[in-house]
């Protein structure tokens, strides 16, 4: 019985056949799953809790791998309104004092140029303001060294034409209200009703006002030839500086770009071994038929 057993096994050898009561089991090996345990709800609150704080994990580990190459560093956005003449008619206050120190000495810095700065180079420079080595590699700080007296000056201006622009239209308001008056007392004198209002004094304040404009128009006319012959001085530097600063942008998006490269090697890095050992492990459990795989 035994010899035709064997014969049997020989000719069909992935078989499995019972022996006294045994399997026997020749050729590719067999795993049964003699009993499954379904997972308590319990389990699944555990599992979604190990996924979420994988994630977390993960999360912060991706943000901290862009901190270890050094991250390259944009050229101050602060110069950007010193770029075109246009931009010069409507500054008031400038980040570069006449007292500034270009020697990595801290100087205060306006707080509305504040809105024009990313949040890294925000809480950088919070308080003080200082040329960056993007700055200093194409000398955009030397070139608005050359041109700070001019926009010094022309701040200046800025500021005596907006007092003066403010002073003419206070008057010229305070006038409309007088000549409303003087129009009044003229209608008295025309009903040949009792005068309640003083018209001698009006006539006398509606002059006073009238010379107050026209001072303060021949002043902004000046202030504004002055700041004109101001900006056709500082023009060709403003060129100068203008292209100084587009190649430091140039340069930094290149080098922003080679930094983006290395922090996706870097997290590739990070993943790629994990996830070989993870198809690993399924293809070897697919191999054996596993249903864990």
């Amino acid at each position: 019985m035994f010899n035709f057993i064997k014969k049997i096994q020989n000719k069909f050898p992935q078989q499995n056949f019972l022996c006294g009561g045994e399997k026997i089991n020749k050729g590719k090996e067999e795993y049964e799953e003699i009993s499954e345990k379904k997972t308590s709800k319990l389990g699944y609150i555990l599992l979604v809790i190990l996924m979420v704080f994988l994630v977390i994990i993960g999360q912060k580990i991706f943000s901290d791998i862009k901190d270890i190459p050094e991250r390259p560093v944009h050229p101050s956005y602060q110069v950007q309104m010193y770029l075109e003449i246009e931009n010069l008619r409507n500054v008031t206050h400038s980040p570069f004092s006449d007292k500034i120190e270009y020697q990595n000495k801290p100087v205060p810095i306006n707080i509305e140029i504040m809105e024009f700065m990313e949040p890294i180079e925000k809480n950088k420079h919070i308080g003080i303001f200082e040329f960056n080595e993007t700055d200093k590699k194409f000398e955009i700080d030397k070139k608005i060294r050359e041109i700070e007296p001019e926009i010094n000056s022309i701040i200046s201006l800025n500021k005596d034409i907006d007092y003066f622009q403010k002073e003419i239209s206070s008057n010229k308001s305070e006038l409309d209200k007088l000549l409303a008056k003087y129009s009044v007392s003229l209608q008295e004198v025309i009903a040949r009703e009792q005068a309640l209002i003083d018209k001698p004094s009006i006539k006398r304040e509606i002059i006073s006002l009238d010379n107050e404009i026209l001072l303060f128009n021949e002043k902004l006319a000046n202030a504004n030839a002055e700041r004109n012959s101001k900006f056709n001085v500082i023009e060709p530097k403003v060129v100068i500086l203008k292209t100084a600063y587009e190649q430091a942008e140039e340069y930094y998006e290149n080098k922003i770009a080679f930094y983006n490269f290395i922090v996706f090697l870097l997290r590739l890095l990070f993943v790629l071994p994990l996830f070989f050992v993870s198809l690993y492990f399924y293809f070897k459990l697919k191999k054996k038929d596993s249903p864990h795989a």
